[in-house]
């Protein structure tokens, strides 16, 4: 068929599909994969191989009662493209031959199905029918990829009931380092691992669908959907010589589909428990005789699906929950009370006073000598030795502050999806689903420890997507598909402390600027103790907005199947990242060195001098602030693309 050919075809059709063939034609280039169906395809003959044109084919989901009727070419064949997915029976007929059923063909996601019918003499009251078998090998499409069907997903254990480790059983597929942010799982992303590398491509190639609507995370290359894997109908992934319309990614191709309900009443409810009865305790603990933290974990859910209206609208809808409490274990080294008063006396190292340059006698700093602004830090915000620790080289006592926090995470999701047949040509389906997660991680101070337990604090992070899908056959040689697509998630973490002027209250001025941006403890960083204050990236916020307009055209023409269509999304992120917004006191040795106060003609002794001396005396190695304004600022990123591909049998 000539490309005039599909223009005019669009043309009939209406002026808006017009333009979109016409510019399809002129500019192909990518777009993002957006298929949610897939297509049904095969030949009709007889019993000696001869082929049939004119038979009619008729294919009726045994779920939902969607039915399309079509009629073999001269050739004998007959292509049914954008179909829902679900168990088909096809049926062919014609005068003067027996009518043949094939039932229980399953139709994936972005699948092409052949099913081939033979049809033997006899009256078309006569019926044959023939149970469909699995096919081993895709012999109607190009493209290397692999389907997870729902049994699949019901039965393969999953750690956290997550998704993507589905893909990893995947031929050239692996996993980046576990725990990491381009993992989807690391301090910032943490709700679930989202990352996988196909066929050593990086895993921020990668290319998320949901419902056929994007379901990209752009800042840190996870997704915005976590769906529960209950409500999953199945998944496409493709790793490579993708169709056109799937050109956006280098990496892999996971194009999700949430269940849809059907003409009768199906539900499911689970609840998986973890918890510590056949954990041991560790060894900090048992030494400090410290009781095992307990640890309890709960992800639990439900699903229903039906008819809203039999034969005409049907529903579907999932909630999932989490909820964890975990004692975690810290152990951190911590001022000694001696410490606390001046005396350094236990240690092997000597401490020089800076405007003497001698050592201080007995290694004891004198009470008035002491920062008033150090001393409040010492009695409002780090904790007194709780147990018995260790002797280190120096004569410090080490590991001596355990503690058992508990890190607590509340996740609750919804996915709710209704198809509608608005007639016999047009159908369509609207989903909507909602994600909210909320953490508390505890730092291995109570005040913090400056980023050594990162991401310690509050987060929130909510993520919401709609995703709406019109098919209209004008005929059964020309379809249009149009898709429209929301999604927003919404990062908002805060550090310990957030909200209240711990710093003010210690007598350091000027780091708490009465707004919460600047919140928080200033960050004390040492070498011989844990670290003091809140992490350097937080407050973070990070909104994502992102709406989507999809438009495909399907054009069959003999043994050519055109497609053409393209796509326009609106791309908007607000962004507050802050970075070390309380301010860095550093410490060493140095300040209480025996070059201390000295600015040449001197030889450190590397024995002499301690951090936390130097720190007694108000003394630092270094200051540094960032300042920025408390407001968001805001990134927009449009794009465009249009795809044409011809299919020929």
């Amino acid at each position: 068929m000539k490309v005039s050919d599909s223009i005019r075809a669009a043309r009939r059709a209406g002026p808006g599909l017009f333009v979109l063939a016409l510019l399809s034609c002129l500019l192909p280039g990518e777009v993002s994969a957006q298929a949610v169906s897939g297509t049904i395809l095969g030949l009709v003959k007889d019993a000696t191989g001869a082929v049939m044109p004119g038979a009619n084919v008729t294919i009726v989901n045994t779920g939902t009662g969607f039915t399309r009727t079509l009629v073999t070419d001269h050739n004998g064949e007959y292509t049914a493209p954008q179909v829902p997915t679900g168990t088909y029976t096809v049926t062919g007929e014609i005068s003067g031959f027996k009518k043949v059923t094939l039932a229980n063909v399953h139709l994936g996601v972005d699948q092409k199905q052949r099913v081939d019918l033979t049809l033997e003499l006899g009256q078309m009251t006569e019926a044959i029918e023939i149970q469909a078998e699995t096919t081993l090998v895709q012999t109607s499409s190009s493209d290397l990829s692999a389907t997870v069907g729902e049994e699949q997903i019901k039965t393969l254990p999953l750690n956290g009931r997550n998704f993507v480790s589905l893909t990893r059983t995947i031929p050239g597929v692996l996993r980046p380092p576990p725990g990491a942010n381009i993992d989807g799982a690391g301090s910032l992303a943490w709700r679930a691992g989202s990352g996988f590398s196909a066929n050593g491509q990086r895993p921020r190639d990668n290319n998320y669908l949901l419902d056929g609507v994007d379901n990209n995370e752009t800042w840190l290359q996870t997704v915005v959907i976590f769906p529960s894997v209950d409500a999953l109908d199945e998944f496409k992934m493709q790793t490579s010589t993708f169709a056109a319309e799937f050109g956006k990614s280098l990496g892999g191709v996971v194009n999700l589909q949430i269940k849809s309900g059907s003409n009768a009443f199906h539900g499911s409810a689970y609840d998986f428990m973890r918890n510590d009865a056949f954990d041991a305790n560790n060894f900090f603990n048992n030494r400090a005789k410290r009781p095992k933290p307990d640890f309890k974990q709960n992800q639990f859910g439900a699903t229903l699906g039906g008819p809203l209206i039999k034969g005409k609208t049907v529903f579907f809808g999932s909630y999932q929950g989490l909820r964890i409490n975990q004692g975690l274990t810290y152990l951190s080294t911590v001022p000694t009370d001696a410490m606390r008063a001046g005396d350094f006396s236990a240690i092997n190292r000597a401490i020089y006073d800076p405007t003497t340059g001698q050592q201080f006698p007995g290694n004891v700093i004198p009470q008035g000598r002491i920062d008033p602004a150090s001393a409040n830090i010492l009695s409002q915000l780090y904790p007194a030795a709780n147990t018995a620790g260790t002797k280190g080289s120096t004569g410090q006592t080490l590991n001596n502050y355990l503690i058992n926090p508990t890190l607590q995470r509340q996740d609750d999701q919804v996915d709710a999806k209704i198809d509608h047949n608005l007639t016999d040509n047009n159908r369509f389906f609207v989903r909507y689903s909602y994600q909210k997660t909320h953490r508390e991680l505890p730092a291995t101070l109570p005040h913090g420890d400056a980023g050594v337990t990162f991401g310690a604090g509050e987060g929130n992070i909510k993520a919401q997507g709609l995703a709406f899908n019109d098919t209209h056959t004008f005929n059964p040689t020309l379809l249009n598909e149009f898709r429209f697509g929301w999604t927003s998630i919404k990062f908002f973490m805060t550090p310990i402390d957030y909200g209240a002027n711990p710093a003010e209250a210690a007598g350091i001025p000027n780091i708490n600027l009465g707004d919460p941006t600047t919140s928080g403890m200033t960050q004390l960083i040492f070498q011989n103790i844990r670290n003091l204050g809140a992490n350097s990236n937080q407050p973070l916020i990070t909104n994502q907005n992102d709406f989507q307009i999809f438009d495909n055209i399907t054009k069959i023409k003999g043994r050519h199947t055109f497609k053409l269509g393209g796509n326009l999304t609106f791309r908007s992120r607000e962004i507050l990242n802050a970075d070390t917004i309380v301010g860095n006191f550093g410490f060493n040795s140095n300040q209480t060195s025996n070059c201390a106060g000295k600015t040449s003609g001197c030889t450190l002794n590397t024995s002499t001098g301690f951090d936390v001396a130097s720190f007694m005396l108000g003394l630092t190695q270094s200051k540094t602030r960032n300042l920025f304004a408390p407001e968001t600022y805001t990134e927009k990123r449009p794009e465009w693309a249009l795809y044409v591909q011809d299919d020929f049998r």
